[in-house]
């Protein structure tokens, strides 16, 4: 775009951009300094805008590296069910195989003495 010094009518050849959509100039040839006011820029950058968001403009997701990733969170089984269900699986498992009547006592005592085990095991890998 081409400006004047409103003093001396000096004209000059700048950028769009570099004014934006007013700012304080200064003439080379009279120092004069002025405040420019581009009422045309925010027209033309509404009008971009406009034009960008119409057209089906292809993105490089080469240039978008540094962009933040936004994972969806998975759901996962709880840890504290596992640690439940995998000794419960296994003493279930052992009583099928010795073919033993189950007996919902000595199943609990047995299950409770595995838990008590698994628990001791543990709190001795954290206590040291």
């Amino acid at each position: 775009m081409i400006i004047s010094c409103p003093s001396c009518s000096a004209k000059y050849l700048v950028s769009t951009e570099d004014i934006g959509s007013g700012r304080q100039v200064k003439c080379t040839r009279c120092n004069y300094s002025w405040f420019y006011e581009n009422t045309n820029y925010e027209n033309n950058k509404k009008l971009e805008i406009e034009q960008i968001s119409k057209s089906n403009i292809k993105r490089d997701h080469a240039k978008d590296q540094n962009l933040p990733v936004i994972y969806e969170k998975k759901k996962n089984i709880p840890l504290p069910f596992l640690v439940l269900l995998i000794p419960v699986i296994f003493i279930a498992i052992e009583m099928i195989i010795r073919n033993s009547n189950i007996n919902a006592l000595e199943f609990s005592k047995e299950l409770n003495n595995f838990i008590e085990t698994i628990v001791n095991i543990i709190g001795s890998l954290f206590s040291s």
